[in-house]
């Protein structure tokens, strides 16, 4: 991760530095601060979860909401979904998917 116009942003270089490339652009309020990885793939914020292969940059929305995540080290991804709203009780509430966007599971309930 580096910084472009005063931005986090997220870039592939040579293992000693060499030859940078900027992949991400327009980073948000230190979204991408954090990059995660799990088997060649990267996994960053920008308005979900996003994930891509390393040397691939081609990002796929994993999650479509949350602010922040975690990844354990068996691929699944750990989430909040959106913010507390008395009308919905799904919402306000943490999640897990797997890294490949399947088998997304409700962990905790707002009663």
């Amino acid at each position: 991760v580096g910084y472009a116009n005063k931005q986090p942003e997220i870039f592939s270089m040579n293992k000693d530095g060499s030859e940078p490339v900027q992949l991400t652009f327009n980073g948000k309020n230190g979204n991408r601060r954090t990059p995660k990885v799990f088997q060649n793939n990267l996994f960053f914020l920008d308005g979900g979860v996003n994930s891509t292969l390393i040397d691939q940059f081609n990002p796929k929305k994993i999650v479509v909401t949350g602010s922040t995540f975690d990844i354990s080290r068996n691929g699944e991804i750990v989430y909040p979904n959106g913010l507390f709203k008395m009308n919905d009780k799904r919402w306000g509430t943490l999640w897990i998917i797997k890294h490949d966007g399947s088998d997304s599971i409700q962990l905790t309930f707002n009663h």
